[in-house]
């Protein structure tokens, strides 16, 4: 009994020692003490590299002219295929009533309105959204006179 319990307690020891070095050799080179926290060095990076996030902008339209009647509204719509925002800027307008209103599709939550921006002669709407499709409706609340506007639209998100 005696030589049974020396055997486990040795073996427990060995196992210990064997953990120990496992621990030191192979966690311990991708931890850092300066920012307390691991890195890969994986791929060439850097110790304490962070990975970039760099914001990728697709350009839907660019100093598209949009014009609409009295009290109306243009509507320009496309894909989304990434989570981020839109950005609907309004350069110019030949009124002083332009407003901007940003309609989302998505699967999960299906359609989300943003309420109706106001911009007057010029200004610039963001609004964030999720993979879906997306329709920017460019209104005139100006009920006896039409209305053109140029404008740029982009949507941003992160690489």
């Amino acid at each position: 009994m005696a030589k049974t319990s020396t055997i486990i307690a040795v073996t427990v020891v060995v196992t210990v020692i064997v953990f120990s070095l496992l621990v030191f050799l192979v966690i311990l080179p991708y931890y850092s003490s300066t920012t307390g926290g691991y890195y890969s060095s994986s791929g060439g990076s850097q110790p304490n590299q962070q990975p970039n996030n760099v914001p990728i902008t697709n350009t839907i339209v660019q100093n598209d002219a949009v014009n609409e009647p009295a009290g109306g509204a243009a509507v320009i719509s496309f894909p989304v295929y990434h989570s981020g925002y839109i950005i609907v800027d309004v350069e110019t307008s030949t009124t002083t009533n332009t407003w901007v209103q940003i309609v989302e599709n998505d699967t999960s939550a299906g359609n989300v309105a943003s309420q109706q921006y106001s911009v007057g002669d010029s200004g610039t709407v963001n609004f964030p959204v999720l993979p879906g499709y997306v329709y920017v409706y460019i209104g005139n609340s100006n009920l006896f006179n039409g209305a053109s506007e140029t404008v740029t639209i982009m949507c941003v998100y992160n690489s």
